[in-house]
């Protein structure tokens, strides 16, 4: 393990609530994807990640996740507690169940956590890591008007949880909210000033997999077509510092 070791935190609801607005409901299917996306990851250890910790917020049997685990540093945990109304949204339920994690299992305070939706695959995730050199937090924050945090993928130190994430999953119940907690936590992000931050990374995450709200997949058609225009602009924006994070990013040094 490297003085700085890397955890992958793959979130997982893989039998979701009655009344969850999810176009991806199926608990056998959401099994299958978690599962797939657990072996993708196994793969990567030892080349950028250190270990994996799979969490799920629905109580389900974790047998075949253990199974893919056994022999490797995976750890693979189901939460029964967190339970709180499907009107709350999905960015309560996962802010919370990160909470949870990071105060119940200790090695989540050393290092680097790197967080990934856990039906998703990043095929270029080691290289994306590279951003937390430096800094407390990192993440991608799109669109200068109306800044949104990329919830799919950000990484933190424990520093830059407690300063920047703690406790914040109760200001994003979506049942008291006209803003998607995107938007709440960019402004949370940007408005901060303990802990050095990267607001955009060097490296466009180049992401697949099915998201919840209307079964599209991140890696075809016109969804892949953004991410590809993203990627091609994405060193001028950072060479001009076009983006919504640039003052923030300076604010507080970042450390060598």
């Amino acid at each position: 393990m490297s003085d700085d070791p890397v955890t992958l935190l793959m979130t997982a609801t893989v039998a979701p609530a009655g009344g969850m607005r999810t176009m991806i409901a199926n608990a056998d299917a959401r099994r299958d994807e978690y599962l797939r996306a657990l072996t993708f990851y196994r793969g990567m250890i030892g080349h950028g990640i250190d270990r994996i910790l799979f969490v799920d917020n629905s109580a389900s049997d974790m047998t075949a996740f253990e199974q893919v685990a056994a022999g490797h540093p995976i750890d693979v945990m189901s939460y029964p507690g967190i339970e709180y109304p499907p009107a709350y949204g999905y960015g309560y339920g996962e802010l919370a169940l990160i909470q949870h994690a990071m105060d119940h299992v200790p090695y989540l305070g050393d290092g680097t956590v790197v967080k990934v939706t856990g039906r998703y695959l990043v095929s270029n995730l080691p290289k994306v890591v590279r951003a937390r050199r430096g800094v407390d937090f990192a993440g991608d924050i799109w669109n200068r008007r109306r800044p949104w945090l990329d919830m799919r993928l950000f990484i933190w130190t424990k520093a830059g949880f407690d300063a920047i994430l703690r406790d914040r999953y109760l200001s994003l119940r979506d049942d008291v909210n006209r803003l998607p907690p995107e938007m709440i936590l960019s402004a949370q992000v940007l408005q901060s000033t303990d802990v050095p931050v990267r607001t955009y990374f060097f490296t466009d995450p180049k992401i697949s997999g099915r998201r919840g709200m209307d079964g599209k997949d991140w890696g075809r058609g016109s969804l892949a077509l953004k991410r590809i225009v993203r990627a091609a602009t994405r060193p001028f924006i950072l060479a001009t510092g076009n983006y919504a994070g640039a003052t923030r990013d300076k604010a507080v040094p970042h450390r060598r």
